[in-house]
């Protein structure tokens, strides 16, 4: 098969589980290319990216500017410019009636101007794979323009099936749903939520991401009585993640005299306020940001670790997580793991058999919940060993990705 991956950004290190499926059909033999609207940080990339030379494999679109004068500025030289080479085309991209959203940001005409201009060049794929509602209704959009060429199947993730829907009413992926030929949430929870908002159940099929168990050493994780407890976190740090939650509990364990140390992995726009947290609780020797590390960096610190702790909640404009990839490969790792019942967070971590779920922002039970762990060491062992096993049957992107193969390859959609 040929294959085109839709990205909103490429590379991007928090979306590890993209990288996983682009590897994953590569190493099958299919023809794989990546499409991205917006380039990612280069300079600090998984290993990955590097081996399979994916940046030789990407185009970008044209980026959309963030400030709404310059895009209609520089909007209305190219119409004049290059508007001659198919003005049909491009006044329907900002056609709002027939595309929604993606023509009314001028999302569609950027894209557009892109494949008229002839800097992205891309010829006919078997199937469009799209990461986001927005890039499935982005692809659908060109498709219906004769810009773009395939099945489009799309993946849903998170923001995109409750921030989205939030800000934009339910009716946003009107032409997606319509026009497009299969439908991916991640999750029973999004399945659900798609199929409220009007989406067909015959083309709607769960599949999760994954980690390849492979990867990640599985360990005991004990400590002895009196021991520092090492509790770990990997997000982005932004208000959905709920690190101010996980930190007001770390701080209740060591004013109550718990030996702890934790480390949160990540970067985001939250970086300043969590830092001024941990300042004013006076917790900066034991509560530590580090930011983003590549798959490497996350594997030696996990080793090191003995909880991670994923305190995940909806955000003030209904943002939720999809299953963080995090608590996946912590449980690969034989790490026990604390987090909140979220979103489809349910779905990996089952309570009180290979994991903990408390209710989100509740501090006092986070840090009720770690104390409980440190009391209880001798359960970690049967707690890591299930997650462990429960990853490598439900959550192993091997045996997902020859899913995917024969989903994108057999089924009669295509």
């Amino acid at each position: 098969m040929k294959i085109l991956f839709f990205l909103d950004t490429f590379p991007a290190l928090a979306q590890s589980y993209v990288l996983n499926q682009i590897t994953g059909m590569i190493e099958k033999g299919h023809e794989v290319g990546i499409l991205a609207a917006v380039k990612g940080d280069c300079r600090k990339v998984h290993a990955d990216v590097e081996q399979y030379g994916l940046l030789d494999r990407v185009v970008f679109l044209e980026e959309l500017p963030g400030n709404k004068i310059v895009r209609v500025a520089k909007g209305m030289v190219w119409m004049l410019g290059r508007g001659w080479k198919n003005p049909g085309v491009l006044g329907q991209s900002l056609n709002k009636g027939r595309f929604g959203r993606t023509a009314g940001t001028g999302e569609l005409f950027y894209a557009v101007v892109s494949l008229l201009s002839g800097k992205v060049k891309l010829g006919a794929f078997d199937v469009v794979l799209c990461h986001f509602g927005p890039m499935g209704q982005l692809a659908v959009s060109l498709r219906e323009l004769g810009l773009l060429k395939g099945k489009i199947a799309t993946v849903f993730h998170g923001y995109d099936m409750s921030l989205m829907p939030h800000l934009y009413g339910d009716d946003i992926y009107r032409l997606l749903f319509a026009r497009g030929d299969l439908f991916l949430p991640i999750s029973e929870n999004w399945k659900n939520k798609l199929l409220s908002m009007g989406c067909a159940a015959e083309r709607i099929v769960v599949h999760h991401m994954g980690v390849s168990p492979g990867m990640f050493q599985y360990k005991r994780r004990e400590i002895e009585k009196g021991g520092m407890m090492r509790i770990v976190s990997i997000a982005r740090l932004s208000e959905k993640k709920g690190l101010r939650y996980g930190i007001e509990a770390a701080a209740k364990l060591l004013r109550a005299g718990r030996k702890v140390d934790y480390v949160i992995v990540g970067d985001g726009p939250l970086k300043g306020t969590l830092v001024n947290q941990i300042e004013e609780a006076g917790i900066s020797q034991a509560v530590r940001l580090v930011g983003w590390k590549n798959q490497r960096e996350l594997a030696a610190i996990l080793d090191e670790s003995h909880i991670l702790l994923a305190p995940s909640v909806t955000d003030e404009q209904g943002n939720q997580e999809g299953i963080p990839v995090a608590l996946m490969e912590a449980m690969c790792m034989g790490l026990p793991v604390v987090s909140t019942d979220h979103s489809g967070i349910g779905e990996l971590v089952k309570d009180g058999q290979n994991g903990y779920l408390l209710p989100e922002r509740d501090s006092e039970g986070l840090a009720d919940k770690l104390s409980y762990m440190i009391e209880h060491r001798q359960n970690w062992v049967e707690l890591g060993r299930a997650g462990r096993e429960y990853v490598e049957k439900h959550f192993n992107i091997d045996l997902l990705n020859d899913r995917l193969e024969d989903l994108l390859s057999d089924t009669p959609w295509l």
